[in-house]
């Protein structure tokens, strides 16, 4: 072999090293680059991610903060109201009828329209939350309305009565013209059975359909008095809503539409909106 073919046979040889090596680079560059483009693409979901966490954070921030916003107001307008009361007490010259009139007259426009839908909210509120349930669970939670609503209202009677008996608060004499041929008929005390059966008749009152509904308490009177008088019990109208009327009836109704369950369908939806549409109505008129 000539010296030419050697130097020829050397040069082919060092040219196909040096194309073996490039393609070795080429193909350990194909085998990172998508190794490469993944964490590229990782790192960029993270960081929209991240992105999307803090835009969130925010968002629940602002619903917080609008939250609490309510009650930091709350707090500022009574301490408010109580600091302007005990300033313009000892106004000179005093306030007339008209002015506190003028003063009185947007508290009483919130109490209204607080009280115009108190009535509408407890109703479709219970109505809507029993005729959602099965009718099993639901006539447990009736029953257990009920009995703790007179559980309460029972034990609060007994204590009453038993605070009055012994401390006996705004025990006053009056004088009582009492013929002789017959006692003169008046109210008498209330006692604890006529509490009770104040408690039962109320379950089922007819006055539902008022703002202020009448409920029948029996007048009290003086244990000196009634010992002097003859016993003939009255009645009188209390002011104020009969709410164990109309839990009783709600929780029934609701029962009720419970037990129809395609035929309730309709009902349950209407009630359904009816509580959702009430509380937004009282969310604008709280904010």
């Amino acid at each position: 072999m000539t010296e030419a073919e050697e130097q020829s046979r050397m040069l082919t040889y060092a040219q196909e090293q040096q194309q073996q090596n490039l393609d070795a680079k080429s193909e350990n560059r194909l085998s990172i680059s998508p190794t490469r483009n993944r964490r590229s693409k990782r790192s960029s979901f993270v960081n929209t991610a991240r992105t999307f966490g803090h835009r969130c954070h925010w968002i629940r921030a602002c619903h917080m903060e609008k939250d609490k916003l309510l009650l930091l107001f709350t707090v500022i307008a009574c301490v408010l109201g109580l600091v302007l009361g005990v300033c313009l007490r000892g106004r000179s010259p005093a306030f007339t009828p008209r002015e506190l009139m003028y003063l009185r007259f947007p508290g009483e426009l919130f109490l209204r329209m607080l009280q115009m839908l108190i009535l509408p909210l407890i109703v479709s509120s219970i109505i809507s939350s029993i005729a959602q349930l099965n009718s099993k669970t639901a006539g447990e939670l009736g029953l257990y309305t009920v009995l703790y609503y007179f559980t309460t209202t029972l034990l609060a009677v007994v204590e009453g009565i038993i605070l009055v008996m012994t401390i006996r608060p705004g025990d006053w004499s009056t004088d009582v013209n009492i013929a002789d041929d017959a006692p003169e008929a008046a109210p008498c005390l209330s006692s604890a059975v006529d509490t009770i059966l104040d408690l039962i008749s109320n379950v089922s009152s007819s006055g539902n359909g008022t703002y202020k509904i009448p409920t029948e308490i029996v007048m009290q009177l003086s244990q000196e008095e009634k010992d002097l008088l003859l016993e003939a019990p009255q009645t009188r109208l209390g002011k104020g809503m009969n709410i164990l009327g109309l839990i009783f009836f709600s929780v029934v109704f609701g029962l009720f539409i419970s037990l129809q369950e395609e035929e309730g369908e309709p009902l349950r939806d209407f009630f359904k909106s009816l509580e959702s549409v009430m509380m937004k109505m009282i969310a604008v008129v709280i904010w």
